[in-house]
Formats: C-alpha cells, structure tokens, sequence
C-alpha cells in the first residue's frame, strides 16, 4: 500500500509563495479532497507532490522513498496522475491513448503483453468506455472522454491516485458519474485517491479526508464533518454557510451560504 507525504513544501513564482512550508500526509486507501478559494495553491500542492513541478523547497517521499531520488518510470509504477485539462495526439483511438497507461511497465520495445491487454480491458470496462474502445478521442463528449482518461490511469496499475479537478467543464450527471467511478474504485479496489474539487457537497459526499487551504496554507483537515462547518468554510472561504446532514448518505451539506460582508450588510439593513 502507497504511502505519500511532504515536508515543509514550499512552491514559489518568482518571489511570490504559492504554497509556503507545508507538511501534508495522505491517508492510505483513503479517497483525500484538497478544497478551498481560487489561487489558495490546491493544485500546486497536488501538482508538486506529484512531482509535475519541482518544489522550491521541502521534500515528498513516496514509500519512505525521497521522490527526487526516484526515476520517472519507477514513481510511474507506483502513482498515476490525471492533470487538469490532459491533451491526446490528433487521431488517437480510446485503446491507444489507454494503452499509455502501460508504458511504465513494459520492456524492450514495448509491445503489450497478455497481463498488459488485460489490465487495459479492464480499465476500459470499469470506467465504462469498452464500446467506444476503436472511436478517436476527438469523436468523444467531454463527459467520455474524463472517462477514458481516468481509464488510462487506472491501466496504469498503480494504487495511488492523483487527479487535478477531474470534473472540470462536465454537467452535473458526469460528473456524478466519474465521482462514482473513483469511489467504486476505491472501495473495490483500496486505491488511495488524491483530488482537487471545486464542489464542497461533492468534496463532503465522497471524501474520507478532507484538506481544506486558503493562501498557501492548509487551514485544517480531517473528515468531512470535521472540515465542513460554518467557522472553517467562513475562514476558508470568507461566506456565511448553512451546513446540514444528508439524511440518506449522513454527509454534511453546504445547503446555502452568503459572502460575510454580504451578510453584515443585510443583518444593518434588516
């Protein structure tokens, strides 16, 4: 089981702290949801502990491992990593592109093996794509073609995770659907899930652990009730929010909220 940590990691543009000094521990066959404003560093924290961008400084082992003494091909075998907004070459079918997934592991000249057509078949069947498996990418809906990605990490065979708002531009029936393919995965499977989410209720409905930042900090963490209340998220994100429990998941739930100054104004006028 993949264990992954950073320590004091600090990412800079310039002389501009985008994260500054954190320690972060990712919970082991635990699905993690990094929350919090835009530009608070929630994805270039995921972005640097999956060694996308070099940290100014700190550092992040996997496995007890220093990340920066490991090489690409053996942290590939070990952590796949779905960015934000991924690009597939003009032409390329669904089986190609998840058939990348492969890569780390294969030798020589990389023709696929019985363990590798098995492991891509499944990927495509778990995420639902097997039928349009021959279609290019390019004939895809938005919504299938997250899938197919998501697909080609899974091929990757690797029990950690990392995905950068992996329901970025889809409507709110795919995104349903690609959160509920990561949660399947993670029960089924004990993968450990690290993603970045704009959506609190979807944060707080399929998160075991939640990472909550604002300004290059980590504010708090813990499990969703824990995360989800009106002092953190008016610390977090400077709104008023009325919190609920799901009465069918036993989740909390943002139910509405007001921006703080929004609020103070009306509690003058009133």
């Amino acid at each position: 089981m993949n264990s992954l940590q950073g320590k004091a990691l600090t990412f800079s543009y310039g002389e501009t702290a985008i994260i500054k000094e954190l320690d972060v521990e990712i919970p082991k066959g635990k699905i993690t949801t990094i929350i919090g404003p835009n530009g608070c560093g929630k994805s270039t924290l995921l972005k640097t502990l999956a060694r996308i961008v070099k940290p100014t400084q700190g550092s992040i082992y996997l496995n007890m491992k220093e990340l920066s003494q490991m090489s690409t091909k053996e942290i590939a075998k070990q952590m796949a990593i779905l960015p934000q907004i991924p690009e597939a070459p003009s032409g390329l079918t669904v089986y190609e592109l998840v058939s990348y997934g492969r890569f780390p592991h294969q030798k020589g000249f990389g023709t696929l093996t019985t363990h590798d057509r098995r492991m891509i078949e499944w990927a495509l069947r778990i995420t639902g794509t097997i039928d349009f498996q021959h279609r290019t990418i390019e004939a895809l809906s938005g919504g299938q073609r997250q899938r197919v990605w998501i697909a080609m990490a899974l091929a990757q065979e690797t029990e950690l995770i990392l995905l950068d708002e992996p329901t970025t531009y889809l409507d709110l029936a795919h995104q349903l659907e690609v959160l509920e393919i990561l949660y399947t995965l993670n029960r089924q499977e004990e993968r450990t899930i690290v993603m970045v989410l704009h959506d609190l209720n979807h944060a707080a409905r399929f998160a075991d652990h939640l990472i909550a930042m604002r300004d290059g900090q980590i504010i708090c963490e813990g499990d969703p009730h824990q995360v989800m209340t009106r002092e953190h998220l008016r610390t977090v994100f400077q709104i008023e929010a009325q919190i609920v429990e799901d009465p069918r998941l036993k989740r909390p739930i943002c139910l509405t909220y007001d921006l703080i100054n929004t609020k103070n104004k009306q509690q003058r006028l009133g």
